[in-house]
């Protein structure tokens, strides 16, 4: 570790423990309630989104984080977004009030898109904007089982746009639940959220139902360019999504299961630049989804899989523009220049299957092809649908070359027409120290596909009419273009972790320091031909980007006892990179990574009824591409307190929260204020 990190990172954790240490001190004297080795490493599940395998934390080829439902109570999160505030190295802003931005490392934008997502199996990833709709994902935090979220390259396990990570989310199962549950939530910003579920079992079906609304007024006001000697706007960033989902597992005999998802959602929701209030204008959205899978559980522990699933999502948006403001000649004549507006649409197919190659060797070996569409006049200037297919093998071995070392090595073969054909290798070792430590190493080569909006973007204002001796279809003002020769994005990753398991002190202490080496990635650049008579210049998307960090991230679970728990998640980063923009000149993006990111959650429960539990983050400073630059670091503190009752059979809480307890701080833009707020959930279970 270098001099200049190590007093950094000791610094940080121990200021952690420090803060934390009377909360600990005081849990430690219920001696009758101090949990047992099983309770706390027992407890944690194996995980699967790394490798397709089955595998403990110390066996895995990469660094993971596991969201459980514990965390996700005592986290107090309002959006689904929210909860990955928690994990190291994620940064998580409001591009808007309904428009969320996920990434890690930095590097983010208003369509952050180098992350993949999955529920359930099911990619969530959108074409239409190159990202993730974190709005009308078509479950809510409710549904939520728990999160896998692995913290580096995932390609060779789940394809291109898992090219910085991948987070794959597990809804609750059918039989998890029984009865009825409904909540409700109001607070800040006039939210508005309610959810229900209803669990039950036909013939040997069991299902799951579930209801989920969220509404709110929006951030509220702002400035024009972020200046408060501008006069005040109205941020029109309000939105409502209403959503509708259906999960059935079929169980016709010992072997065989069938899961059968099926989901909706529809809305509306303010979109714009927060840096210029008078832009908003509501975008519709709605989309359904259904997946079938079916397992079949062959000899010992082996197991055959096939997934089928359909993505449809359509947006409207209507943003008109009096060509007269930009050329007075055409005053009158009106265009809509509303961007997020189209349809996309995805269907895929996989087979996996995992099999025992002797008795210290497992494989998973999986192929699949996918089919992705996309129609838009305003972003790809045609009515016509655009698409491509794409086909993929991807294999991985786990090989255990002595009791105490594990060798994985595992490998993405993906084949499409706007990337010919690209292999994304990984291969990593770990070697048990003893039952309390383990050490891996990992590397990792991997490529990102540009999506179809990335490969055929053209956006454009043209003339609707023939006017001034222009005939009606003339280019205006040509506003972004695709680089014909655009490319494959590329990424090198290499990790060095260290896993240290306690059962005496009852924590799991989690490091790695990595390096990643980005090149060719995707993002625009202005040039300058005579195109149009409004602008001279255009931004063209192609591969004009590189950067490189490297860093220390690290994670500590420690639960001294049943009733007490804390999460600690801090991540340090480095890095330096340039941005060709054209005629703009090149411009350096180092300032593009946070340096610090931290988080703490403490839960303690008082009794069996009374729960709280408080959160810390703290960011430095970091300019999101197409926010503010520079916005200044911010600290922030979330408490919430939960009170559990029972009246016959119905089981209920009322749950107190407050975010940001303290001084005001900005995301994204510097109109997107986050003040204090509070809100009241009241939630009832029917058994």
């Amino acid at each position: 570790m270098s001099k200049r990190l190590k007093p950094i990172v000791v610094s940080f954790v121990m200021a952690g423990v420090c803060s934390l240490s009377p909360a600990i001190a005081l849990a430690m004297e219920e001696d009758d309630s101090l949990v047992t080795e099983d309770e706390l490493l027992g407890a944690i599940p194996t995980f699967k989104s790394a490798t397709n395998l089955e595998q403990k934390l110390n066996e895995l080829p990469a660094s993971i984080t596991l969201i459980d439902r514990k965390m996700i109570k005592a986290s107090g999160a309002i959006n689904i977004a929210d909860l990955f505030r928690l994990v190291p190295g994620f940064q998580v802003y409001h591009v808007n009030a309904h428009k969320f931005g996920v990434t890690i490392h930095g590097q983010g934008d208003t369509h952050p898109g180098r992350l993949e997502v999955t529920i359930d199996g099911r990619s969530v990833y959108l074409s239409l904007l190159s990202t993730v709709d974190w709005s009308a994902l078509g479950i809510g935090i409710d549904d939520i089982d728990h999160i896998e979220v692995v913290r580096g390259s995932n390609i060779p396990t789940q394809g291109s746009n898992a090219f910085l990570g991948a987070i794959n989310i597990v809804t609750r199962a059918p039989l998890q639940d029984q009865g009825t549950h409904i909540s409700m939530t109001r607070g800040s910003l006039q939210t508005k959220q309610y959810s229900a579920r209803h669990n039950g079992q036909v013939g040997q079906m069991d299902y799951r139902l579930s209801a989920n609304f969220h509404g709110s007024n929006g951030h509220g006001v702002g400035y024009e360019d972020g200046d408060p000697s501008n006069p005040k706007e109205v941020i029109e960033d309000s939105g409502e999504i209403s959503q509708l989902g259906f999960r059935g597992t079929y169980t016709p005999n010992l072997v065989d299961s069938f899961d059968i998802q099926l989901g909706y959602s529809g809305g509306n929701i303010g979109v714009g630049r927060a840096h210029s209030p008078d832009e908003f204008t509501k975008r519709d959205v709605q989309s359904h989804y259904q997946s079938l899978t079916w397992t079949r559980a062959l000899q010992g522990d082996d197991e055959f899989k096939l997934q089928a699933y359909h993505n449809h999502l359509k947006y409207s948006e209507t943003e008109l523009l009096d060509l007269g403001d930009v050329l007075g000649p055409l005053a009158g004549i009106i265009v809509d220049i509303g961007i997020e507006k189209g349809v996309a649409e995805r269907y895929d197919i996989s087979a996996d299957l995992t099999k025992r190659l002797g008795g210290n060797t497992r494989s998973t070996w999986s192929a699949g092809v996918r089919r992705e569409s996309l129609r838009s006049q305003a972003l790809l200037d045609t009515p016509d649908t655009l698409s491509e297919t794409m086909f993929r093998a991807s294999g991985n071995i786990e090989h255990r070359i002595m009791d105490d070392w594990t060798l994985n090595i595992g490998a993405m073969l993906e084949h499409n027409d706007l990337a010919s054909t690209r292999l994304s290798p990984r291969v990593g070792l770990n070697y048990q120290i003893n039952p309390e430590h383990s050490v891996r190493a990992s590397a990792s080569k991997a490529y990102r596909t540009p999506s179809l909006l990335e490969n055929y973007q053209s956006l454009s204002i043209k003339l609707p009419v023939t006017a001034l001796g222009f005939p009606a279809g003339t280019i205006l003002d040509q506003a972004t273009l695709s680089d014909p020769g655009i490319g494959p994005e590329e990424i090198k990753t290499y990790e060095l972790g260290y896993i240290w398991q306690h059962p005496q002190q009852r924590w799991i202490f989690d490091a790695k320091i990595y390096l990643e080496e980005v090149s060719n990635a995707i993002e625009e650049a202005r040039v300058a031909p005579s195109f149009g008579p409004i602008d001279t210049d255009y931004r063209e998307v192609g591969n004009v980007t590189h950067w490189r960090t490297h860093g220390l991230e690290l994670q500590w679970k420690y639960q001294p006892t049943h009733s007490t728990w804390f999460h600690l998640a801090y991540g340090y980063a480095d890095a330096e990179g340039k941005h060709d923009r054209g005629i703009s000149g090149v411009e350096d993006i180092s300032d593009e990574t946070p340096t610090h990111t931290l988080a703490m959650l403490a839960s303690h429960n008082f009794s069996e009824t009374l729960q709280a539990s408080i959160a810390y983050y703290r960011l430095t400073s970091v300019f999101f591409d197409g926010g503010d630059n520079n916005l200044p670091p911010y600290k922030r503190v979330d408490l919430r307190l939960a009170k559990n009752f029972v009246y016959g059979n119905t089981e209920g809480s009322v749950e107190l929260i407050v975010q940001n307890l303290g001084s005001n701080y900005t995301e994204f833009d510097l109109n997107n204020t986050f003040d204090t707020r509070s809100f009241l959930r009241f939630s009832l279970d029917f058994l």
